[in-house]
């Protein structure tokens, strides 16, 4: 019994190392996994395009250095394994910092200053205007966003906003005539929009 313990023990141990080692590693992705994210992460990368491409209409020639700015951080992230990669963090985190303000952008749920300053910045942009009321300053961005939308509407200008996961408003404007593509292209990347006279 004696040997058979002097035997048994040293294998125990040096089994609980190699067991102790395995579970320290980080474990890598399979080689099957790779190209399976780097799948996700170009059609992801094509959705965004397509849907910036239905925003930025009247600036096509910005397309490629904005689309190559926010597809670096879409494949970085898909394919590391994070989960930094959903639409929501692309928009968020990867896109609003490098798109126009005149196109889209986010303000904080109770910042009615720069909501009205960033939809005059659409609004011009496009051709439009809107005649804020004189309160203005004492309304949250939710109540003055029915204002936008209704004045816009008329001079074909469609204002949208997109659900988020903070305490804050995504916006953005097209043309009328751009609505459904840009009702299209957000719901094929998994954006979450809607007119902002409905906010989120």
């Amino acid at each position: 019994m004696g040997k058979l313990l002097k035997f048994l023990i040293p294998m125990l141990l040096l089994l609980l190392v190699f067991w102790r080692r395995d579970k320290d590693e980080p474990k890598k992705a399979l080689p099957s996994e790779v190209p399976n994210k780097q799948e996700a992460a170009e059609q992801q990368y094509a959705l965004f395009q397509n849907w910036l491409g239905v925003l930025y209409r009247d600036r096509p020639q910005k397309l490629a250095e904005l689309s190559a700015a926010v597809g670096e951080y879409i494949r970085d992230d898909s394919v590391d394994g994070s989960d930094d990669a959903s639409v929501d963090n692309v928009l968020n985190f990867g896109a609003l910092g490098e798109l126009d303000s005149e196109y889209v952008f986010a303000v904080d749920w109770k910042d009615s200053e720069l909501f009205v300053d960033g939809v005059d910045a659409m609004a011009v942009r496009l051709g439009a205007k809107v005649q804020w009321p004189d309160d203005w300053a004492q309304q949250l961005p939710e109540q003055l966003m029915g204002t936008a939308y209704t004045q816009l509407l008329v001079q074909q200008v469609a204002l949208y906003n997109a659900q988020t996961d903070g305490d804050f408003y995504v916006l953005m404007a097209v043309r009328q005539q751009d609505e459904a593509d840009l009702k299209a292209a957000a719901q094929a990347w998994g954006l979450a929009i809607r007119p902002a006279e409905q906010p989120y």
